[in-house]
């Protein structure tokens, strides 16, 4: 492996096109920067015939402040990865393409910006980007593109995540939120995603994403899942949209969704073209307030609706605002707040 240990190091090509590094060994890491550095304007590459098992740039080390620039990596185990404590780097115009794993974040304040993640050209392939190691990893994500990954970003371990206006397209999975993760996304397109748009599992992860589009159009049909949340998490949604999928929102998987399990959905627009518009299994909680979506019985399936409340218009009967938990049960779809204990309510 290839070490910068001294600061202030500058490793600059003519372009990133034109000045290519090659590794000769297959199985060994190629670079590694350890201390406040600078790369730019250059490409290391394996071949497709012959890919490597290793990482093709490393930048690691404690407080490393190193710029990455107009850096491309292909064919490689991962393309680049950033490691170590108080690693507070940043990448900008870098791209990533055919790599098991394009980009991971492990434990560190790195801000990556404006950069492409691609698995393949074809089928999809590999992780685009993985965020983990801990609480310590405060990363951050803005403007980058993913395409044609099996899971196009993955935030796990406890890690902390902000992202803003990625696009992340023809991903199997677009986005996965694991592992007690807490991800915070603004802006996102997530587009053609075969089986799941967002995937947001397990106890004490939590997402809050706002301003987004899924769509699960690909060829023309009606694809995948939108949003799923199960396990334990919860998702706040603010201001998203959901169109073209064959479940536009499932929260909870099965019966052993319990309250836990929380999707908080404000002023999301479900449409009308996704064929089944919200499905809610176990007793898994589910706020719907000020959106709109499809509450025919053929789109909508409430499992048991002990933690459901609607508050949002119905686009199946002609768009009214509908108060409930579309179930023949005891509520109370009205309350007047009079600043007194005693409280008016209309109950059905």
């Amino acid at each position: 492996t290839l070490q910068v240990t001294a600061a202030s190091i500058q490793i600059k090509g003519a372009s990133s096109r034109n000045t290519i590094l090659k590794p000769s060994d297959l199985t060994v890491d190629f670079l590694e920067i350890t201390t406040a550095s600078g790369l730019s304007n250059l490409s290391i590459n394996a071949d497709a015939a012959s890919r490597s098992t290793a990482t093709a740039l490393t930048v690691s080390g404690t407080n490393n402040l190193s710029k990455i620039m107009d850096y491309r990596s292909f064919f490689f185990d991962t393309g680049l990865l950033f490691s170590g404590t108080g690693n507070r780097s940043a990448a900008f115009d870098c791209v990533l393409g055919f790599n098991t794993t394009g980009l991971i974040l492990d434990g560190v304040d790195v801000v990556v910006w404006d950069s492409f993640i691609g698995g393949s050209l074809g089928t999809p392939f590999g992780t685009g980007v993985i965020v983990r190691g801990g609480s310590s990893s405060n990363a951050t994500l803005s403007g980058v593109n993913i395409l044609r990954n099996v899971i196009g970003i993955q935030c796990e371990d406890t890690c902390n995540a902000r992202i803003t206006s990625p696009t992340v397209e023809a991903c199997v999975t677009g986005m996965s939120l694991e592992g007690a993760s807490r991800t915070n996304m603004t802006g996102a397109i997530i587009f053609g995603s075969s089986t799941t748009g967002i995937s947001i599992t397990e106890s004490g992860t939590k997402a809050f994403i706002d301003g987004s589009q899924i769509d699960g159009l690909i060829s023309a049909t009606n694809t995948g899942n939108g949003v799923i949340v199960s396990g334990g998490a919860t998702a706040s949604l603010n201001g998203c949209s959901i169109e073209s999928c064959v479940n536009a929102l499932t929260v909870g998987v099965s019966v052993s969704d319990t309250s836990t399990t929380i999707a908080e959905c404000q002023g999301i627009a479900i449409h009308n073209g996704n064929t089944n518009h919200i499905a809610q299994n176990g007793t898994s909680t589910l706020r719907f307030v000020g959106g709109s979506f499809n509450g025919s019985p053929s789109k909508l399936s409430i499992n048991d609706a002990t933690n459901v409340s609607f508050a949002a218009y119905d686009e199946n009967n002609d768009d009214v605002l509908a108060l409930g938990k579309f179930s023949d049960v005891d509520q109370d779809p009205i309350q007047i707040e009079d600043g007194t204990t005693d409280t008016q309510k209309l109950a059905y």
